[in-house]
């Protein structure tokens, strides 16, 4: 991009000069976005390389940590990159059709969310296979994972399905004096209420659960190590007092 090009662009957007010091600033920030998506981008493509083979790929927790990965590469392939461009060269979407941006926004909101609750999933899962509850252990299996999945799914467009009817361009003064759109949740109660409603389910409710479920299976295993100890014991017990007494005849 030419200098006399981004001047222009960086008056329309800000409405001051364009000088070198803001060009340092903002090829920083997207070079620093864009090294971590491609950093990203090569750890996603490794797990779909790692959960895809054949030992792995039949399990039910290897399926849901693949599938959030894909979720993953959606955000990173897909999303990011508008971003990016929305950011680089001054084109919003919210300064041309609302509909674009609600299914931005729906989809980015569904697929993060729906990439979190899979990773609690494969979390519950452990907890399933670690039981010592045969009627648990049954439960993991790559048919339950799959119906699950659908039914997370499914919930999270419902759950999130008051983004396109609440969400909505905004005209707002910038700090130089002009009037620019941004789309944002509706102005008031419902704002404080949609960044409260996505904190719960994004970070705080599957935060928590990860770690009950984590300090559950890691008890289920210390009982079963802590049973065949003592299953081990009582097996080899009689076989020693056995060869000790063929000794002792000897």
């Amino acid at each position: 991009m030419s200098t006399n090009h981004t001047n222009l662009l960086f008056r329309r957007t800000f409405g001051t000069p364009f000088n070198s010091n803001c060009s340092t600033l903002i090829f920083n920030v997207e070079y620093y976005r864009s090294s971590q998506s491609t950093a990203g981008l090569v750890g996603l493509l490794l797990n779909v390389l790692i959960f895809t083979q054949p030992i792995l790929n039949r399990g039910p927790c290897s399926f849901y940590f693949l599938l959030s990965t894909v979720f993953n590469l959606f955000v990173v392939l897909i999303i990011l990159p508008v971003r990016i461009v929305s950011n680089s060269f001054n084109l919003d979407l919210a300064n041309y059709n609302s509909d674009l941006c609600k299914a931005e926004f729906y989809s980015f909101y569904i697929v993060r969310v729906a990439s979190v609750w899979l990773i609690l999933l494969a979390c519950i899962d452990r907890y399933l296979h670690s039981s010592s509850n045969i009627k648990l252990r049954r439960l993991s299996s790559i048919k339950i994972a799959r119906l699950s999945s659908c039914i997370l799914i499914m919930v999270m467009i419902i759950i999130y399905s008051h983004i396109p009817v609440y969400f909505e361009i905004a005209k707002v003064v910038a700090q130089s004096g002009r009037i620019a759109s941004i789309f944002n949740a509706r102005k008031g109660t419902y704002r404080s209420f949609s960044a409260s409603w996505h904190m719960t389910f994004y970070s705080l409710c599957p935060s928590f659960l990860m770690l009950l479920f984590g300090a559950i299976t890691t008890k289920n295993i210390r009982h079963s190590r802590r049973t065949d100890t003592q299953l081990l014991r009582v097996l080899t017990k009689p076989r020693a007092k056995l060869h000790f007494k063929s000794l002792k005849k000897l």
